[in-house]
C-alpha cells in the first residue's frame, strides 16, 4: 500500500461545532486526488448504571428525524476541557445525576474518512439523583431502563444512534458487579 501525503490544505467552511476542509493529496507517482473532510469537535456519550443494571436514557425531539429519539447524554468537549470533565458536566445538565465512580468505556472514532471526530464512551456508577440543568432549549426527558430492554431497543430499531448503540453492546459484555 502507499501511502497518500497532504500536499495543501485550507477550509472552506467553520461553524462553532465543526470545519471542512480541502485537502489536496499527493501520492506514487506524482497522482493527486481532492477531499472535502470534516473535522468535528470530540465527544463525549455517557452510560449511567444502577447496580440493579438500570440505565438512564434520554429521549429528546430530533429535527433531523423528526421525531424523539432515546439515546444517553452526550455533548461536545469545550475549549480546555477534559473528555471525563465534559462526561460529568453534560450528565448533571442533562439528567441531573452524579456519580462516583467513572470509567472510560472506549474511544470511537465517527469515520474511518470523511469524518474526524472521537467520541469518548464513559460507564458512570454509584450514581446520586438529583435534578437537571437544562439549557433554555432543551427539552429533554429522562427514561431509566433495565439494561436488557435497552438491548432489544437496539434490536428493534428504537434506538439507532451509533455510540449509544456501541456502548449498550459493550456494557452488556461487561461484568458490572464490579468496579
Amino acid at each position: 500500500m502507499t501511502n497518500w501525503k497532504i500536499s495543501s490544505q485550507k477550509t472552506v467552511f467553520k461553524s462553532e461545532l465543526f470545519e471542512i476542509k480541502e485537502i489536496k493529496l499527493k501520492g506514487p507517482n506524482d497522482k493527486t486526488k481532492l477531499h472535502h473532510d470534516i473535522f468535528r469537535r470530540d465527544g463525549v456519550f455517557v452510560f449511567p448504571i444502577t447496580e440493579k443494571k438500570e440505565i438512564y436514557l434520554i429521549s429528546e425531539f430530533r429535527y433531523f428525524y423528526n421525531k424523539e429519539i432515546l439515546d444517553v447524554c452526550a455533548g461536545f468537549l469545550e475549549k480546555g476541557e477534559s473528555p471525563l470533565a465534559t462526561a460529568k458536566r453534560e450528565l448533571k445538565e442533562e439528567v441531573g445525576v452524579t456519580a462516583t465512580h467513572w470509567e472510560e468505556l472506549a474511544r470511537l472514532e465517527i469515520s474511518a474518512s470523511l469524518t474526524k471526530a472521537t467520541q469518548y464512551l464513559f460507564i458512570a456508577r454509584d450514581l446520586e439523583i438529583g435534578s437537571q440543568k437544562l439549557r433554555e432549549t432543551e427539552e429533554i426527558k429522562i427514561v431509566k431502563i433495565p439494561l436488557k430492554d435497552a438491548i432489544q431497543k437496539i434490536y428493534s430499531g428504537e434506538i439507532f444512534v451509533a455510540p449509544t448503540v456501541a456502548g449498550i453492546l459493550m456494557l452488556a459484555g461487561l461484568k458490572l458487579n464490579s468496579h
